[in-house]
Formats: C-alpha cells, structure tokens, sequence
C-alpha cells in the first residue's frame, strides 16, 4: 500500500549520496546525530580513500572524519574532511584540542 510518508522516506535514503557528499538535514533526527561507523566509512569510500590533507589514497583503518568546526553532529559536507590519522592527530594537537 502506498502511504506518502513511506514513499518520501525511500526516496531520501536513496537521494542520501550524491556525488559523493552525504546530504544534511533529510529530517530532523539525521542532521543532529553523530556519524555512524558505516557512515564514515561510507564517506571515506565515496571520496575514493583520499586524504584530503596529503591527497593521496589511504587504507581505510588509516583514514578519519574531521569536523572542521569541531562539532560532530555538524555533518555538513562542506564540515567534513577526510584525514589520515596521523594529519587528524597533528591538527587536533596544534589547536590544543
């Protein structure tokens, strides 16, 4: 049976990746959650396993997500970086965090 909700709620999950980037505030609950382990994975995946500090391809135990502003329920695309651990280690110790 179909029921417009239901209809909506399959067309967003399938719309969630678009040219690479995950789409932020689908509904309320998305937008204001921390990242999933699947989710960063799939973001490390959908940017093809690159580091966006040194730009080369990574392992994916060896690959983190960075909230630029720090703060993890900000899943804005534009938020988000792709670090190898060591570059993420580096940029939270220079900002004393």
């Amino acid at each position: 049976m179909y029921h417009p909700a239901h209809h909506n709620h399959q067309f967003l999950l399938r719309c969630a990746y678009a040219r690479g980037r995950i789409l932020i505030n689908l509904d309320e609950e998305v937008a204001m959650s921390e990242l999933t382990p699947a989710e960063k994975e799939e973001i490390i995946r959908r940017r093809g396993l690159r580091s966006d500090g040194d730009k080369q391809k990574h392992q994916m135990g060896n690959l983190e997500i960075h909230h630029k502003d720090r703060n993890p329920q900000n899943n804005d695309p534009a938020n988000l970086r792709v670090l190898t651990k060591k570059e993420h280690q580096e940029l939270h110790k220079g900002a004393g965090r």
